[in-house]
């Protein structure tokens, strides 16, 4: 449970899409950490499983699905050398964000302490979108 209880998700359930590794797995801790109970979604059983047991350790509950909404374009993106360095170099901060970078904000919108907050497009991109 968070320490603020504005940011204390207790009582409320996360569904998380890619929740083994990356992105997923940094949020899905996150709002673990806050109190959140999860709905873990990946392809991988066993890493399904090793992410509910990491989830179980900050003494929430967790459930895993196995499912696939992976898209091909993005993954060919992603795989390419030249593609990840002309990001790194376009981004004001020189290098792509870390999954654990985003857990403040996933923590943030899902919880009290954004109830006012509407309509809003929260940049975490490093100044992608300010150049």
């Amino acid at each position: 449970m968070s320490p603020n209880p504005l940011f204390d998700l207790t009582g409320r359930v996360a569904l998380v899409t890619g929740a083994t590794k990356g992105l997923g797995r940094a949020m899905a801790m996150g709002l673990a950490k806050a109190g959140a109970s999860l709905a873990l979604c990946a392809r991988d059983a066993e890493a399904l499983a090793s992410a509910r047991a990491e989830a179980e350790q900050h003494g929430v509950r967790a459930e895993t699905f196995r499912i696939d909404v992976t898209s091909p374009l993005t993954a060919e993106v992603l795989r390419d050398p030249e593609n990840r360095r002309l990001v790194a170099e376009r981004t004001p901060m020189g290098r792509w964000g870390q999954p654990e970078e985003l857990q403040g904000i996933a923590v943030f919108l899902a919880s009290r302490a954004s109830d006012y907050v509407t309509g809003q497009i929260v940049h975490v991109d490093g100044g992608w979108t300010a150049w």
